[in-house]
């Protein structure tokens, strides 16, 4: 058996599914499936891949000493040659391409790189976020925003070209436990760490347009996904379920006297529904009663991606979502163990800085699209002196 998946991540394409283990990284493509990577010389807590290319962002999980979760490395998957290193003072939560920039979150701080430099732009202190929560818009928005923890009940939007803050809005009552922004970045859903209810919120205003009801036994949502024309959301949890929920086009909330009291008076409470649909999947063993469960909609179908793990077994399921008779098919189901293979070779860390340290710059335009040409290492050297020390 393989050590249980840390990491599970789509695309924002939804064309390839990245997998990070203790042991090993994968990386699938989707429409149709296929095994494009499968690396088992080291582990990885996060991946994120730049566009449709063979540059993948790769954060180590420690459990080798050369693969330290305080480093960035920027790896070609398809000739194991790595572009560039950043290293940080702390462990690395999560890490997201958008055009031109790349973002990288702390447990305490934000920061945000230019793709051709390598070097930081922008940072901020932010409140502490323990396990990287945060969400990031489409590369299509208009708005290149990600939203984050301001505290435990509220949630901050910050522009990332303009880098300035936009909004922020209390969004429940206790710890926030998972989020996501529509596709078309004017929504954002929210659950909380009892995920019992989901929300979603208009991000100019900080509005409530919906309140939906997942059940009254606490579990843990693992993920909420907007279908690609923002009509339905998708949530999974820790127990077998995904439920999905319909979204009106045009809501006209309706006061409910049990939730109005904790909105602002200028706000009005819409009625709490439960889910439209719902799916309980098939147990990976008999005697398993909760399976890690992550979804995601495909970019522009019906079609409806579900990662289930449990230990290290993991598969994936694909599904089509048939409105009309509120029924799900299951079309493909595929297994995620990774085969015997090579990765990078362990290379030497460098030295933790008071700062992340800066890289040479790299040309990306020389990058085929496609392809993705081998790059040229480009070790850090540079350090940054201008910067208080990371905790």
């Amino acid at each position: 058996m393989s050590d249980p998946v840390i990491f599970v991540g789509f695309t924002p394409e939804s064309s390839r599914l990245m997998i990070g283990r203790s042991d090993s990284v994968a990386i699938y493509g989707l429409d149709p499936f296929e095994v494009i990577v499968e690396q088992n010389s080291c582990g990885a807590s996060h991946l994120a891949q730049l566009n449709e290319t063979s540059l993948v962002a790769c954060v180590g999980t420690g459990s080798d000493p050369a693969f330290s979760p305080r480093v960035l490395r920027l790896i070609n998957v398809t000739t194991n040659a790595i572009a560039a290193e950043i290293s940080f003072r702390s462990t690395i939560l999560f890490i997201n391409f958008i055009p031109n920039l790349f973002v990288i979150l702390l447990e305490n701080i934000l920061y945000v790189f230019d793709i051709q430099s390598l070097s930081a732009i922008f940072s901020q202190d932010i409140s502490k976020n323990r396990t990287g929560l945060c969400a990031v818009t489409q590369k299509h928005c208009a708005q290149h925003l990600i939203a984050y923890p301001h505290n435990e009940t509220s949630v901050l939007l910050f522009d990332v070209v303009n880098l300035k803050t936009v909004n922020v809005f209390k969004v429940h009552r206790c710890r926030i436990s998972a989020m996501a922004f529509s596709s078309a970045g004017s929504e954002l859903a929210t659950a909380s760490l009892r995920g019992t209810v989901i929300r979603i919120w208009d991000v100019k205003d900080g509005r409530l347009l919906h309140e939906f009801r997942r059940g009254i036994s606490p579990v843990k949502i693992m993920s909420l996904s907007f279908s690609h024309d923002d009509a339905f959301l998708a949530s999974t949890s820790d127990t077998n379920t995904v439920h999905i929920y319909a979204i009106n086009a045009s809501p006209e909330p309706t006061s409910t006297s049990a939730i109005s009291s904790y909105y602002p008076k200028s706000l009005t409470a819409p009625s709490l529904s439960r889910s439209d649909y719902q799916l309980r999947l098939k147990a990976n063993t008999p005697s398993l009663k909760r399976n890690r469960c992550i979804g995601q909609w495909h970019a522009s179908t019906t079609k409806l991606f579900i990662v289930t793990s449990y230990c290290g077994d993991a598969n994936l399921l694909v599904l089509t979502f048939d409105f009309w008779n509120g029924a799900f098919h299951l079309i493909a189901e595929d297994s995620l163990t990774p085969a015997e293979s090579e990765f990078v070779d362990a290379v030497a860390i460098t030295r933790d800085a008071e700062e992340p340290t800066q890289g040479t710059s790299v040309d990306w335009a020389e990058i085929d699209m496609a392809t993705a040409e081998t790059i040229s290492s480009a070790r850090i050297t540079n350090s940054q002196n201008d910067r208080r020390q990371m905790n």
